[in-house]
């Protein structure tokens, strides 16, 4: 089986389509198509909150049943630290510390927060889950602080598929 990754939005060498965000596209496209995959771009330097992405990424991987992917980037460019509000862009060394970290908190909520089994789904009592199989986590890092379980059941695979396309600075 051959697997083709396209990215929505991306327009190498030019770079500079104007698109909408492709996580809102996803779900519409995964509603119509059963054997394609998506790959999203996102930056532990702008995505500035793990939980709200772990979340986002957890209803996709839901919604395409498994066909979600995330390409991890830490962004390198000064004009979009200025976009983000930022004067100049992080050095090298504590974006990538910070992502590191980032990383280490949506692990900590794909993989920690929803044991197997924890989905209940009786009908005759009106149970979905089972709040002794579900366990918020605790992080309390440099860059980032949450307490928190996350409010998706575990997919299949509980983490999306992660990749990196390289050629940082």
């Amino acid at each position: 089986m051959r697997i083709k990754i396209w990215e929505i939005g991306r327009c190498k060498p030019w770079n500079e389509c104007k698109t909408n965000p492709n996580s809102l596209l996803i779900s519409a496209m995964a509603s119509v198509t059963t054997s394609l995959s998506f790959g999203i771009t996102a930056s532990t330097t702008y995505e500035t909150s793990p939980y709200a992405l772990a979340r986002k990424f957890s209803t996709l991987d839901h919604l395409t049943q498994g066909r979600v992917g995330w390409n991890i980037v830490t962004s390198f460019l000064d004009s979009a630290a200025k976009a983000y509000g930022m004067d100049e862009q992080i050095p090298h060394d504590e974006r990538y510390a910070r992502a590191d970290e980032y990383m280490e908190l949506t692990y900590k909520l794909w993989e920690g927060t929803w044991r197997d089994g924890a989905v209940v789904k009786d009908p005759k009592t009106g149970v979905y889950s089972n709040p002794n199989q579900v366990r918020a986590i605790e992080h309390n890092g440099k860059y980032f602080k949450s307490t928190a379980a996350s409010q998706l059941p575990a997919s299949k695979q509980r983490t999306p598929l992660l990749f990196q396309a390289g050629a940082s600075s």
